[in-house]
């Protein structure tokens, strides 16, 4: 294959629009990053479905200027079970936003390109372990990218701190209990297999969920996510 020819895995994370049969495909690759893909003709393409978020192809592209050029695809996984429901959905929405924010263009992370892959599996297998699955992938992300948070026990106000840079409003670190302090260690240090099998009783897994939000934008430099407010309706 010629230099300017790549065949590259990767997981999409929008289409735009472009024009009246037309699109702008943006992927995330295993060896390439964050790339922009233009399609011509579109209407021409087998079906339009493996161009759905988050799911992964085998592409082969031609390198222009601006974008790559799609010479040709091969679908891995449509992973269309997680758009058929609000919450999987959402959770789909998280997971590229995070990505797109955090990612510069054409620069490549195999150890999180993995992570995603999985984490979309897990996602569309399992309707009961989302909120677990979503505050797992965000632990374990932010650690592949160096910023582990490390939780410390401070006894006379009996209570859990969470470190790695995050204040909140006031300028004091974010307290959280005992019982949540262990909920995010089991979630951040053992396997998805385990993650879904295990019940996480008088945990509140939708503010654990903003709040990682909030600490992975802190860390990152990140002033606006947009999946952010839409938590208000699960």
């Amino acid at each position: 294959m010629e230099q300017d020819y790549i065949k590259t895995q990767a997981i999409v994370l929008e289409h735009i629009i472009y024009g009246e049969n037309s699109i702008i495909l943006n992927v995330f690759s295993k060896e390439e990053g964050i790339i922009g893909i233009f399609i011509n003709n579109i209407n021409s393409m087998k079906s339009i479905i493996e161009f759905n978020v988050l799911s992964v192809n085998d592409f082969t592209l031609k390198k222009g200027n601006q974008f790559y050029y799609l010479v040709d695809y091969d679908l891995i996984n449509s992973n269309f079970n997680i758009r058929t429901n609000y919450k999987s959905e959402l959770f789909s929405l998280v997971i590229v936003d995070l990505i797109k924010s955090i990612f510069y263009n054409e620069v490549c992370n195999e150890k999180v390109y993995a992570l995603i892959l999985k984490t979309v599996i897990f996602l569309s297998k399992y309707s009961e372990d989302q909120y677990a699955l979503i505050n797992a992938f965000i632990l374990k992300l932010v650690s592949y990218l160096g910023y582990q948070p490390s939780m410390f026990y401070q006894n006379s106000h009996n209570r859990f701190y969470l470190d790695g840079g995050f204040v909140d409003s006031d300028g004091e670190y974010y307290q959280i209990d005992n019982l949540h302090a262990k909920y995010m260690i089991y979630l951040m240090k053992n396997r998805y297999d385990d993650i879904v099998n295990k019940k996480y009783e008088s945990i509140n897994e939708n503010e654990i969920l903003k709040f990682l939000l909030k600490y992975t934008m802190n860390n990152f430099g990140i002033e606006y996510l947009g999946s952010l407010g839409y938590l208000e309706y699960l």
